[in-house]
């Protein structure tokens, strides 16, 4: 819950789930560090909502056990727990939260949404978290996409995060009717009213041609292509003229500034800092388009950037690469900026300028256009209402 990801995809949505009524009792395994710095505040949010909240830190020796050790944990606290509260749903983010869940379920019968988010045992395998040649990450890996199987035929409600995520489940042979009729769509939120001072600076600024800012959010790791990230600026930043780069990262800094000094770009076209959730807005207010990649992997095709809605609701135009949950569609559909296919220089250049072109030229319809997207589809109003659907 510490985690910038916590903040943004699970708080925002029991808080709004509590002001509509729901008791929630929130088990969490959180990071040290994080914890230390953010705890405070988190808990503050917390108890302001009317959510109880029980924390562990994560445990991390010995490798890999460790991590059922947590789980482990979480099941006896959840078991104590139900029996002072009694529980009518348990609701786990993912997979491994997913195991104290489905216990839970066999061993008291409560109702268990699975909330899968994406596909995550093919995430660590293209991410290159686990080698296939590993015994111990092939074991682990079969062994999860068997839970994924149990989960889906037992789960009274399946969370995906894109429309085309659910439509290769579709494709898997155990996923009848019964089993697809469960599956919802809810995408990774994000609280658009929190960018409508952002919306509303940006629509006053000129567009200034000789002052380009682009702005990326994120972290720089394996499920980000860094190969392609960099192609991106390395491009933007030697053919288009008065370009600045503003990259919001939770990690990979270091990387980041190495590959600068490394091409001789100019340092002080780039602003590289970490900064937390609840500041996102006020950063955006000066930038002009924005960027992101994603490897093309078959995990991928179930997965939803958050940072695409917080980017939409600012109004800004997003440039990024193919076959990537919905988003291909989104952009396409709603003309809110490109899809690159290639990543060599010219390539980059031609799409980039098409962008800039629309902003000089269309820049007011084009900030609405991406609003209308992130508000259709990245909504989290619409994200606690359907959560409620489920939930009654």
């Amino acid at each position: 819950m510490t985690d910038p990801l916590g903040q943004s995809q699970v708080l925002p949505y029991l808080c709004g789930l509590s002001k509509l009524g729901y008791s929630i009792t929130l088990i969490s395994c959180e990071k040290k560090d994080r914890f230390q710095k953010f705890g405070d505040t988190i808990g503050m949010q917390m108890k302001e909502a009317g959510i109880e909240w029980h924390h562990y830190y994560f445990s991390t020796r010995p490798p890999l056990i460790s991590k059922f050790w947590d789980i482990n944990r979480l099941k006896r606290k959840a078991v104590a727990l139900h029996a002072e509260k009694n529980f009518a749903l348990v609701h786990c983010r993912s997979y491994m939260a997913s195991l104290a869940g489905m216990y839970l379920k066999r061993k008291f019968g409560i109702r268990f949404i699975f909330d899968m988010r994406g596909f995550w045992a093919d995430e660590r395998i293209d991410g290159g978290v686990w080698n296939l040649k590993n015994p111990v990450y092939k074991f682990l890996y079969n062994y999860f996409k068997r839970f994924e199987k149990k989960s889906l035929l037992s789960a009274d409600a399946t969370i995906c995060l894109t429309r085309n995520g659910i439509q290769e489940m579709h494709k898997w042979k155990y996923v009848d009717k019964r089993v697809a009729e469960k599956i919802h769509h809810i995408t990774t939120c994000c609280d658009i009213n929190s960018f409508n001072s952002t919306f509303e600076k940006r629509r006053q600024r000129e567009f200034n041609t000789a002052a380009i800012q682009f702005v990326y959010i994120g972290s720089i790791g394996p499920w980000h292509s860094f190969d392609k990230l960099t192609a991106f600026i390395k491009a933007a930043h030697n053919n288009v003229p008065g370009s600045y780069f503003k990259l919001i990262v939770s990690s990979g800094q270091e990387a980041m500034e190495k590959f600068i000094n490394d091409h001789g770009l100019d340092k002080k076209r780039f602003e590289i800092k970490f900064v937390p959730h609840k500041q996102i807005p006020r950063e955006l207010i000066d930038a002009d388009i924005a960027f992101f990649f994603i490897p093309h992997q078959y995990s991928k095709i179930a997965s939803s950037p958050t940072k695409m809605g917080e980017m939409l609701s600012a109004g800004l135009p997003v440039i990024t690469g193919s076959k990537i949950g919905d988003v291909d569609e989104l952009i396409t559909k709603n003309k809110i900026g490109t899809i690159l296919e290639s990543f060599d220089d010219i390539s980059i250049a031609k799409e980039v300028m098409k962008v800039v072109e629309q902003c000089k030229t269309e820049k007011n319809n084009l900030m609405d256009r991406c609003r209308e997207t992130a508000e259709d589809y990245f909504s989290l109003e619409k994200g606690i209402n359907k959560y409620a659907e489920i939930y009654a």
